[in-house]
């Protein structure tokens, strides 16, 4: 099953809730899910030649892994974004 830690279309979430991380390892065996992974933020762009946003980026990227492993979920899916005319290559190092 894929989940979302928090809102999508946001860059900030709200903080970690123990409770709900409680009720998510409890009811995922009660459910029959064995095995889940988190969908980061649709608003990251590691690609973007723009510093403001790939510093950004990076930010909600790490948030994302510490929930993804507050929550148990050891697999993150992220699409990492465009070059916005930058070229592949320098998309693609960044």
């Amino acid at each position: 099953v894929q989940i979302f830690t928090k809102n999508n279309r946001q860059w900030n979430g709200p903080p970690i809730d123990e409770d709900d991380i409680t009720r998510w390892r409890e009811e995922m065996p009660k459910q029959g899910i064995s095995y889940a992974v988190s969908h980061a933020s649709y608003l990251i762009n590691l690609g973007s030649p723009k510093d403001d946003l790939w510093l950004k980026s990076q930010r909600a990227h790490a948030d994302e892994l510490q929930r993804a492993h507050a929550y148990g979920v050891h697999h993150v899916v992220l699409h990492p974004g465009a070059h916005v005319g930058s070229g592949i290559d320098a998309g693609i190092a960044r």
